[in-house]
């Protein structure tokens, strides 16, 4: 609540259970506008709906619910949200929602109120390494890439070797891990920035608000910080998410000075065998259709940015104004 900003105004969803609570959730409200007459009243699950502080990318988003009650609880909740009278939406978004979510399932089922909408819905893959079944593969996890990827590795291990051996460091203190992080910044920053893009930590408030999670989060081991360097340069850092064994690579920074050895590449290679080595069950990259994504992985999933609308009259002239669109469009250039 600190990093938002004043007008933010969320609201809480509660469910319980006799004396138990077994279903919690955040919604942000948010108004806006497109295309010039479309004006909706938003509800973001766990978001805030402005697009610079949702720079944070959220994924894996749910309902925080009892496991065994999560279809009980995503039914009540859609429920509530209805029969509210008095909590004026027209629109829920859900980002970053696993295919499994059972408030997906609830959301995309037939209803004279509700429909997702095709229009402002997307999902994207998630590449990851199934790090159990490599261990009990028993074979090397370089073995089971392509021959090309294999190529490249070995040849960015005998280069950047020369030098003495690779080490790689997990931050150690929370103060090891904060200075681990502003050098990935900077690293990160002269990549993204050569190519005219400002990266994931464009403000001071999304850079603040990491610098608080890794502070409270880097004690309980819920976030790892890791530096790939040689005796002579550092090639990278690493920012992952723990929890109850899976890592989720969030954010890198690489030294990109010679492009040619495939410095993330390598990093990324070399931070799947630590966390085999530690006997991790996955290491997910998250969303998002990369090419090193899917060449260093072994599996992959769905993951979701949904938009539930209320049936409302300018969201039917929108999906109609949006199809005659599309219909004219080819006419253009027909003979």
């Amino acid at each position: 609540m600190q990093l938002l900003p004043d007008d933010t105004n969320p609201l809480v969803f509660v469910a319980v259970a006799g004396n138990l609570t077994v279903g919690l959730a955040i919604l942000v409200p948010r108004r806006i506008r497109r295309h010039g007459f479309v004006v909706s009243n938003r509800l973001h699950l766990h978001e805030t709906g402005d697009p610079v502080l949702d720079e944070l990318t959220i994924e894996h988003n749910n309902l925080l619910a009892d496991a065994r009650l999560e279809s009980s609880v995503a039914e009540k909740f859609i429920d509530t949200l209805i029969s509210q009278h008095d909590l004026k939406w027209d629109e829920l978004v859900l980002g970053g929602v696993l295919d499994s979510a059972k408030l997906l399932k609830v959301c995309a089922r037939e209803n004279p109120c509700l429909s997702l909408t095709q229009a402002y819905s997307r999902s994207q893959p998630a590449y990851y390494v199934d790090l159990a079944a490599v261990r009990s593969s028993g074979q090397d996890y370089l073995c089971q890439l392509s021959k090309s990827a294999r190529y490249k590795l070995r040849r960015a291990l005998r280069e950047f070797e020369k030098t003495g051996p690779i080490e790689i460091k997990s931050a150690s203190t929370t103060d090891e891990a904060l200075s681990f992080f502003q050098e990935l910044i900077r690293l990160h920053e002269i990549y993204w920035h050569k190519k005219g893009l400002k990266g994931a930590f464009p403000t001071a408030a999304i850079t603040d608000f990491h610098k608080r999670l890794i502070t409270a989060c880097h004690p309980d081991n819920q976030v790892d910080l890791l530096r790939i360097s040689t005796p002579e340069t550092v090639i990278g850092y690493f920012y992952n998410f723990l929890h109850n064994g899976h890592v989720y690579y969030y954010q890198s920074g690489f030294d990109y000075s010679n492009p040619r050895l495939s410095p993330g590449m390598l990093c990324i290679y070399l931070a799947i065998k630590h966390y085999l080595e530690r006997d991790a069950l996955t290491y997910d990259f998250l969303a998002g259709d990369y090419q090193h994504k899917r060449h260093l992985s072994t599996h992959s999933y769905q993951i979701n940015w949904a938009v539930l609308q209320r049936d409302r009259l300018r969201f039917r002239t929108e999906t109609a104004l949006r199809a005659l669109k599309y219909f004219f469009i080819p006419l253009k250039n027909h003979p």
